[in-house]
């Protein structure tokens, strides 16, 4: 548990920190032109007109943010609990119009409880008074910050991803499937279905985004912050996942590699599988203590 509250603080200066470092260093990446006179004129020009493409969409971006999101924006990335099961559901129903792409209520009750270092919400502090015309499919299922606040101020879930552990390089039909009984720890204990807890791949099953705040950055953001602490974890070697093909280029975007069709047979037809490999925590470089000539 204490490492699991180590990761989601650490994900908080990784989430749409004001003025954070990170950020100013991809502003001053994007403005960054080669304007020596070795450097090829039409190159130079194409690096300005990407680089102020780049500033229009951040800039974009925040106005819609703060129109979607009319109240104080410090979202935090914490591991989910059985109190959020419903609205992981709520987001489901949401998010994803096609019923048949949906997780159960069944298998994300599963997946919380029995894969919790690997299943993330991202969530918001939001009170009424702020906005009291505001309203997103989890709002009626956020669980209070704490009890006996006047101002009634609540956690709300912006987005969530469901994961489990497996032991292949891809998501496999096993890894989708729940073992028999699995309420029962004896029944499950040696199950070769679903999640298992001394894999190495983290099998991505459901990455959902509210649709009220939907293409202002906060899916992009989160799934970034989620696989930073992952990486830095290392309790995995690699995320598996398949989508439908309109999402493949989002999921490029972080680096995945699509391998082709998923040849299993619970996804159905159309989807794709992919995969990102994990570098792994930096290592620590041991500093040699300094000897002094006498």
């Amino acid at each position: 548990m204490a490492c699991k509250n180590e990761f989601a603080t650490a994900a908080r200066s990784m989430i749409f920190p004001e003025g954070s470092s990170t950020e100013q260093d991809e502003y001053q990446d994007a403005v960054a032109i080669d304007d020596s006179c070795d450097a090829d004129e039409e190159m130079v020009t194409s690096q300005r007109n990407i680089a102020q493409l780049r500033i229009q969409k951040r800039t974009s971006e925040a106005g819609l943010l703060k129109k979607v999101i009319p109240f104080h924006w410090a979202p935090m990335l914490s591991p989910l609990t059985e109190n959020d099961i419903n609205s992981c559901m709520a987001l489901e129903t949401a998010a994803l119009s096609d019923p048949t792409h949906r997780a159960t209520r069944e298998k994300i009750e599963y997946r919380v409880r029995k894969s919790g270092a690997v299943c993330y919400g991202l969530f918001n502090t939001y009170k009424p008074d702020d906005a009291n015309d505001w309203k997103i499919a989890t709002l009626d299922h956020s669980r209070p910050v704490e009890g006996g606040r006047s101002d009634h101020a609540k956690h709300v879930m912006f987005a969530h991803i469901l994961a489990t552990l497996g032991k292949h390089p891809v998501i496999t039909d096993a890894d989708m499937a729940l073992p028999k009984n699995w309420r029962d720890p004896a029944a499950c204990q040696d199950s070769s279905v679903g999640h298992q807890s001394s894999g190495r791949t983290i099998c991505l099953h459901s990455f959902a985004v509210c649709p009220e705040v939907q293409g202002v950055g906060i899916g992009k953001t989160a799934m970034k912050s989620y696989l930073q602490l992952m990486n830095e974890s290392g309790m995995a070697d690699r995320v598996a996942l398949i989508c439908q093909p309109y999402s493949v280029q989002f999921y490029q975007c972080f680096g995945f590699k699509e391998l082709g069709p998923s040849t299993e047979a619970l996804a159905g037809q159309g989807w794709r599988a992919m995969v990102l490999d994990l570098g792994g925590p930096k290592r620590k470089v041991k500093e040699e203590p300094t000897q002094v000539k006498r």
